[in-house]
């Protein structure tokens, strides 16, 4: 029987000289090689060279369990508009430290609805 790994992945923050800084969510942790930094990441590998880096910074991404969670279980059932904008800031920060976009759509598509009722109220 096969065993199922799930794949670390990091949140790869390069400052480069004369850019503004950018991150990148990498699949394997990043490597120097002959003066070039080389990141892998879901859509391939990017690389950098050692004298345009200013500052890099690795970081091992940690899942949030609130968008582990499936939006369609109930969980927003009756909530206020108010309450529905609050869980949806604080699940957009949790996805920007995680990368768990596609787990954020999920949950903004249900309470986006939410959120509108309260301007078609006013």
């Amino acid at each position: 029987m096969a065993t199922v790994v799930k794949a670390e992945k990091f949140k790869v923050g390069i400052s480069l000289k004369g850019h503004s800084p950018t991150s990148i969510v990498a699949t394997a942790k990043p490597q120097m090689f002959d003066g070039w930094l080389r990141v892998h990441g879901d859509s391939g590998s990017h690389y950098f060279a050692e004298g345009q880096i200013e500052s890099y910074s690795v970081k091992t991404l940690v899942y949030s369990t609130a968008l582990d969670s499936e939006p369609s279980n109930g969980q927003y059932h009756g909530i206020s508009p108010e309450l529905a904008s609050y869980k949806a800031a604080r699940l957009t920060e949790a996805a920007a430290e995680t990368g768990q976009t596609l787990q954020l759509f999920k949950h903004l598509s249900v309470l986006l609805p939410i959120m509108h009722t309260a301007e078609r109220n006013v």
